[in-house]
């Protein structure tokens, strides 16, 4: 390989740290589950999480074995070989971290699932490093390379074209020679520089601008670097922000001491620019990840959010909390509830000719106005068939009133088909029955599961409806038997296929207060 296509030797540096990376954070990562795993007890997920452990430290020893420091230019890495280990490697870590992905949906330890899928996309990232070699260098003409991470600019802009932007980064140091210094070096990276040359002056920048990351300087007058830090970290819109230490004290209380408050690294003065680099670069890498991951947790409450509206819509909510706490079938026995069955006849003459879309739109206005009706009187709609509205009272939990309340229903949810009919000038009718007794219910379906109803108080309310007329309610003799201290009744005999004539009656109107 001639020396002008020979690679700065800082690029090696960089492809190793492309691949040990991605393996650390993993590490990292797993040995977090495994504590939280047996903080809550959860020993379940520790076979995997140590197979992860042990197969990340194999692929440390795999990078350190095919790009190792006997390589001296890029030629010497077997490329095909790397990509073939690594990826033979990266098959049963990423096994593992999907079977602890289906484990925690499956015992909804939902905690684990960020770090899992930051997991999954170290491995992602760690495939990427291999699929091709490092960039070769810029040709003869182009200034020598900084030692900058690929993809982040050039060491000197050309006149045509300057680096793109890879952050905006604060430098605060009370000196100006080394600020400026320190700043020169980072613009010449590519990254966007903003100074301050005290603590509270960069107290009011960040509170003005926002940045990627912030370098400190650890000895200042007035208010020192520890005292800014601390600042920064009790702040809740700040405290997420990386910062690296910058100081001529390189001793060791002076390094605790900042990583104890909240630094993110520590670097003595005279800094390498190599190094000052990578430092950097892994800085806003976790700063990344950091905020995918909150972005990840929040899309999650949001998705969680919408299911859990999602099936409130279509389910009672004692059902919904059952099902969360992981009943699979959920069949009651109720002794007495009140069923009320209501069927819409918007039909004279012109209903054959209603367009279909007319049809489904007149009831779903209809239907649409019922459901606030029903939650006002804390009925629970059961569904709709049809033309046909089904609820019932006396579910969550057992009501003593609850044929009162099905009543009370029933009449407001006449007032508002008279008030549409009114406000469209179209004859609309509602026919309404009402019966009380025994029950059973249940949860049905696996993927469009519903709750329903069963048992002869169905058919029956169902009867009362069929047998009934347009604008009256038919109750039952159960039902009657618990209203008649406040409601008027006309008795009336209908026809039960098998069973013969029996007594029902309809609603005429309230008794007479006292």
């Amino acid at each position: 390989m001639s020396d002008a296509a020979t690679p700065p030797p800082d690029l090696l540096a960089t492809l190793r740290l492309q691949l040990r990376a991605p393996v650390a954070h993993l590490l990292e990562h797993a040995q977090k589950l495994q504590l939280l795993a047996e903080d809550l007890g959860q020993e379940v997920f520790l076979p995997e999480l140590y197979k992860i452990q042990s197969a990340g430290k194999h692929l440390l020893d795999l990078v350190d074995e095919l790009v190792g420091p006997w390589a001296a230019t890029l030629d010497d890495v077997d490329f095909p070989r790397l990509r073939f280990e690594i990826r033979g490697a990266l098959n049963h870590t990423v096994g593992y971290i999907e079977m602890l992905q289906e484990r925690a949906d499956e015992l909804e330890q939902r905690g684990f699932l960020p770090d899992l899928e930051t997991m999954r996309a170290e491995c992602r990232k760690l495939v990427d490093s291999t699929k091709a070699p490092v960039p070769p260098a810029p040709a003869p003409s182009v200034p020598a390379a900084t030692g900058r991470l690929p993809g982040a600019g050039a060491s000197t802009p050309s006149e045509a074209e300057a680096p793109p932007m890879a952050g905006t980064l604060l430098v605060v140091d009370d000196n100006v020679q080394s600020r400026n210094h320190l700043g020169r070096e980072l613009q010449r990276q590519g990254y966007r520089v903003v100074y301050a040359g005290s603590g509270p002056a960069a107290m009011e920048r960040l509170r003005a601008d926002t940045f990627d990351l912030v370098l400190l300087d650890v000895v200042m007058p007035g208010m020192s670097g520890y005292e800014l830090l601390q600042w920064l970290k009790a702040d809740a819109r700040l405290q997420h922000l990386p910062v690296i230490m910058i100081s001529a004290m390189s001793e060791t209380e002076s390094v605790v001491r900042c990583l104890v408050i909240g630094a993110d690294d520590y670097i003595a003065k005279p800094f390498e620019p190599v190094l000052l680099n990578v430092r950097i670069g892994a800085c806003l890498e976790r700063h990344r990840w950091r905020h995918q991951e909150q972005k990840y947790l929040r899309q999650l409450e949001e998705e969680r959010s919408l299911s859990e509206r999602l099936l409130l819509n279509i389910l009672p909510k004692p059902i919904v909390v059952r099902l969360r706490h992981g009943e699979d079938v959920i069949v009651d026995a109720l002794p007495e509830v009140t069923i009320l069955v209501a069927r819409v006849m918007p039909f004279t003459s012109e209903a054959d000719n209603m367009p279909a879309a007319e049809m489904v739109a007149l009831l779903n206005e209809i239907f649409t106005a019922f459901d606030p009706l029903a939650q006002q009187w804390e009925v629970e709609k059961i569904k709709t068939h049809g033309h046909t509205y089904i609820a019932a009272c006396g579910l969550f939990p057992p009501q003593p009133d609850h044929a009162y309340t099905v009543v009370d229903l029933a009449l407001a949810m006449q007032r508002a088909v008279a008030s549409m009919a009114a406000t469209r000038q179209r004859p609309l009718h509602l026919r309404i029955g009402i019966h009380t007794g025994p029950v059973i219910a249940g949860l049905i379906g696996l993927h469009k599961f519903s709750y329903d109803l069963w048992g002869d108080t169905v058919h029956f309310a169902t009867h009362l409806e069929s047998t009934g007329t347009p604008d009256r309610i038919q109750v039952s003799a159960a039902t009657q038997n618990l209203l008649r201290d406040r409601h008027h009744f006309e008795p009336h005999e209908i026809d039960l296929p098998g069973q013969g004539t029996t007594t029902t009656y309809f609603l005429l109107a309230d008794l007479p207060s006292a």
